[in-house]
Parts: C-alpha cells; structure tokens; sequence
C-alpha cells in the first residue's frame, strides 16, 4: 500500500485475527515472509504482533537477494535512511562499519531499492516499534566458510535491545519455480518438508540446515541468510514456530504456490557467543601471534600494549566476546610455567587472549 492510512487498514486487519501475546516473551529473533501484503501479511502479523511497542533501538536485517548476483559478501544500503509511508527509518552506518570489518561489505542503493524481500519488513517494524534505527543487509549465495565469518563479523552489533529479522519465505512450488517433486497430496507434503527444515532450524546447525535443503531440493529463497542466523545464535537459543499458511490456502489451487512461515527466536544475546564458529587456521596462528607478542611487550618495556592494540588485525570472530584460558609451559618438559583465565565472557576474545597471556 502507498500510504500510511491503506498500510494501516492492511495490517490491522492481518492482526485482528492473531491471537493476545501481551503476556508473552518477547523475541529477539524475528524470521517473517516477504510476499504482498495480501499473500503474506497474516503469517507476518503473528511475529510482528509479539513484537508491538517493544523498545529495540535496533534493527538488524538479513534479506536475500532475488535480482543481483552477490556471493560471500554482505550488501548494506549507501544512504543514510530508507523511507516508507510510514516515515524515515535513519541506517546505523557506525553498526554497518563495525560489521565491515569481520567481512566483506559493498553499500549500494540500487541493491537495495530492487531488492522487496528488505523493502517489506520495513513498514511491519515502523508499525510495530517506537523508534529505532536499521542496519539492512542483502545477503547472497555463500559457502560455510563465509557463512561463519559472516556470523563473527554480525555478533559484536546484537545485544538485547537489537532486533534480528531474517526475511525469507519457504518453498515455492509448481513449474514456474522449476519444483514439482510431488504427485499427490502436494500440500501436506510441502508443509511437511518445510516443517523438516524448521526441525533443522530449532537444532541450531547450520551445516544440517544447507545439508537438509540440498538433500530436498526445498526452494526456500532466504536459506543463506537463515543459515547465517543459525551460525550466529548462541547454545540458549530457542526457536518457535507462529504460523504456516501457503498462497493457495484459500483457492486451493496447488499446482503453483509459495509458503510462509513467521518463527520468533528467543536468545539472551548478553551470554552467548558465535554458535558452530570455530576459529579458522588463520585465525588460531594470530592469536598465538598476539599472545606472543603482548608477552614479548611486557618483558621488554615493562608495560602491556593498549586493549584494542590489535582491533585492526582482529577478524569478526576474534572480536566476539568469550571466555579464555591461557596456559604456558616449558617447550621440552611441558611443566606448567603459568596459567590464568575468565570464563564469562566479558570482552572481545583477542583483548581477553593478549591480556591474560601477560597475566599468565
């Protein structure tokens, strides 16, 4: 709808039917479909309504991209907000910075204003929420190797007043979308290969996940972008699933069709850390390198280097915050010279690993 009072009516109506939530958790994590209004408004409208007048400062979004070719990288709007009917929305460009240094990030607008899978959540949320600022990401095609570092590079900007939606809708079914598997009851059996991929998503892995949607072929068009989410949550998280419906449910014709799903996450973004994202190689011979290092300083100058000495050196996954244990010994005899550690995680793991190697 092109105005405020049509886009009103439209999502008024969608939530009129949703159920009470206001006793409810609320939810960190948002996964809501991209379609029209008119197709896709109902399912968004029982995420959204978890979310009504919740006080995030904070959007992060993960959108994928449907007409622009982008692999293992991360595509943030150039301007300085996006508009709706609704409003302005100003764009964190200090969160797209922050992120830019954990991966490979490109702004451009033309991207973005092609790309509706970001365009249609934008008025959801200004519905929904006071006032908050978004960080708006098309993501691509993207192998496990980007997908983890992709998840390091987002970690440092969620915390719990930050929202984190990933649009997507499930599979798309019928010929035009190069998918027929099924002969009979082809409803059911979608639901039930979507409802397989929601498994994957309340398991939290991400390789099961893109192993799952290529063992079935299951045309889900934001799986890169769910993958990431899932590469990204810590152990606590939980996942819920609000509502399923298809674009046939109400002419019955399943020959062609597209199914949504809205899935609320629940995750205390203050005790986690990068979920499955092991450190690269790379990553390890660094840090080894800074410990040595900071070591090195210290018995030379008698004075430990500043905390973010080495924040341009640090990948994504080095500034997530985690807990750390140094433990030095004799090169020959392995006897133990000095060990210290912290298990909360308190700080980026490259300040608490050059920190605690001098302690040691």
């Amino acid at each position: 709808p092109a105005t405020a009072k049509a886009l009103d009516a439209s999502i008024k109506k969608a939530l009129a039917s949703v159920p009470d939530f206001s006793n409810r958790e609320v939810p960190r994590i948002l996964v809501l479909p991209h379609a029209g209004y008119d197709y896709s408004a109902q399912t968004a409208a029982y995420g959204i309504k978890r979310i009504l007048g919740a006080e995030f400062k904070r959007v992060v979004l993960l959108a994928p991209s449907h007409r622009a070719y982008v692999e293992n990288s991360l595509v943030a709007p150039e301007a300085e907000a996006v508009s709706t009917p609704y409003g302005v929305i100003l764009v964190d460009r200090e969160a797209i910075q922050t992120v830019a240094r954990g991966i490979n990030v490109s702004c451009c607008d033309s991207i973005h204003a092609n790309e509706h899978s970001a365009q249609i959540e934008y008025p959801m949320l200004q519905y929904a929420l006071k006032d908050f600022k978004i960080v708006p990401f098309i993501v691509g095609t993207m192998d496990a190797e980007t997908i983890i570092k992709a998840a390091g590079a987002l970690r440092p900007i969620l915390d719990n007043d930050t929202l984190l939606v990933v649009s997507s809708d499930f599979t798309h079914y019928g010929r035009d979308f190069d998918f027929e598997p099924f002969d009979r009851d082809v409803r059911a059996n979608v639901e039930k290969m979507d409802l397989g991929a929601f498994e994957c998503i309340r398991e939290k892995d991400f390789r099961k996940f893109m192993a799952y949607i290529g063992a079935t072929g299951a045309t889900i068009c934001g799986r890169n972008p769910l993958a990431v989410m899932l590469a990204l949550v810590p152990p606590n998280a939980e996942f819920e699933k609000l509502h399923y419906e298809t674009s046939s449910d109400e002419s019955y014709d399943f020959s062609r069709f597209v199914c949504y799903m809205s899935i609320a996450g629940f995750v205390d973004w203050g005790c986690g850390t990068v979920a499955k994202a092991v450190l690269t190689d790379e990553e390890k011979i660094a840090l080894l390198r800074f410990a040595r290092s900071s070591i090195r300083q210290m018995l030379d100058t008698g004075k430990a280097y500043r905390a973010d000495f080495f924040a341009k050196e640090a990948t994504g996954n080095m500034r997530c915050k985690m807990g750390c244990f140094v433990t030095l010994n004799q090169k020959r005899t392995h006897d133990l010279r000095g060990c210290i550690g912290e298990i909360v995680a308190r700080r980026p793991l490259y300040q608490a690993v050059t920190a605690l190697a001098v302690q040691s």
